[in-house]
């Protein structure tokens, strides 16, 4: 799985995750669609290079249908 936020569902959450470590202002500015790419989570005995390959095959029928200009997100790294 993989967790996504458009601006649309945004006020439903409350905010953008990433608006908690970073100053998003000019990202929310921008005049096009955006989408905030979050956490994923694939079952260690699953997680391999097919797929991650499939989870972002995924993010790119999504970011097609929904016209995506601009994907932002933050990670954490052990």
């Amino acid at each position: 799985t993989y967790r996504l936020l458009r601006r649309e569902a945004m006020p439903r959450a409350g905010r953008f995750y990433s608006a908690s470590e970073f100053d998003l202002s000019a990202i929310e500015k921008f005049p096009g669609e955006i989408l905030e790419l979050g956490r994923s989570c694939v079952d260690a005995e699953y997680r391999s290079r097919a797929v991650m390959q499939l989870l972002w095959r995924g993010i790119g029928a999504y970011v097609a249908k929904h016209r995506i200009a601009l994907m932002f997100g933050c990670a954490s790294f052990h």
